[in-house]
C-alpha cells in the first residue's frame, strides 16, 4: 500500500525512498515524475546544477565533478564535467519537453574543502565554468548555494522544482 505522507523535510534520509533517484558523481538524471525527487550527496568541490520546467515539471540534475574536459576525458565520460555535462543536461530536459524560455536553472556546490580558496581551486573553477555555460547557452542563474567551506547534499523536486540544501545538519531551500 502506498502511502500518500510526504517525506519530512527537515530529514534527509526520508528523501531517499522509492520516489528518489540518487545522483551519483558524474552523473545526470532527468524525470518528468511529479513524484519523483533527484538527489545528490556528498557536494564538496563538486557542483550539482539543476533545471527545471515548471509548467511541464521536467526537471534534471548533474553532478560534475571538474569544469573543463579534455578529449580523452569526453569520450569516457562528459557528465564528469561542467562544460560537457551541463550541455548535456540542457539538452536532456529539453529533449523531455521543457521550454528554453521557462527554464529555471539552480546550483549547489563549489566549495573549497581542504584547499586554498583561491582561482586556481577545483570549487572556484567549477563555479567559473557554470556560469561561462550558462551565459553560452542563455540561461539565467536563479539562486544558487555555491562557494565557501563546507559540503552539502542537493535535493530537486519534480512536483514543484524546490531545491532543498542540507549543509552542516541545517537544511534550507534556494
Amino acid at each position: 500500500m502506498e502511502s500518500n505522507i510526504a517525506p519530512n523535510p527537515y530529514n534527509i534520509t526520508e528523501w531517499n525512498n522509492q520516489y528518489s533517484r540518487t545522483v551519483l558523481i558524474a552523473d545526470m538524471k532527468i524525470s518528468r515524475n511529479p513524484r519523483e525527487s533527484l538527489i545528490t550527496y556528498g557536494l564538496g568541490s563538486c557542483v550539482a546544477v539543476m533545471l527545471y520546467d515548471p509548467i511541464r515539471r521536467v526537471g534534471g540534475m548533474l553532478h560534475y565533478l571538474l569544469p573543463v574536459a579534455d578529449d580523452k576525458g569526453l569520450k569516457a565520460n562528459p557528465m564528469r564535467y561542467g562544460d560537457s555535462g551541463i550541455i548535456g543536461l540542457y539538452r536532456s530536459v529539453i529533449r523531455a519537453g521543457g521550454e528554453h524560455c521557462r527554464l529555471i536553472v539552480k546550483a549547489v556546490g563549489g566549495s573549497t574543502i581542504n584547499q586554498p580558496d583561491n582561482e586556481k581551486s577545483i570549487g572556484r573553477q567549477n563555479c567559473v565554468i557554470y556560469y561561462e555555460m550558462l551565459k553560452e547557452l542563455r540561461l539565467n542563474s536563479g539562486l544558487n548555494d555555491l562557494g565557501g567551506f563546507c559540503s552539502r547534499t542537493a535535493i530537486l523536486k519534480i512536483e514543484d522544482g524546490q531545491v532543498l540544501v542540507r549543509s552542516k545538519g541545517v537544511l534550507s531551500t534556494l
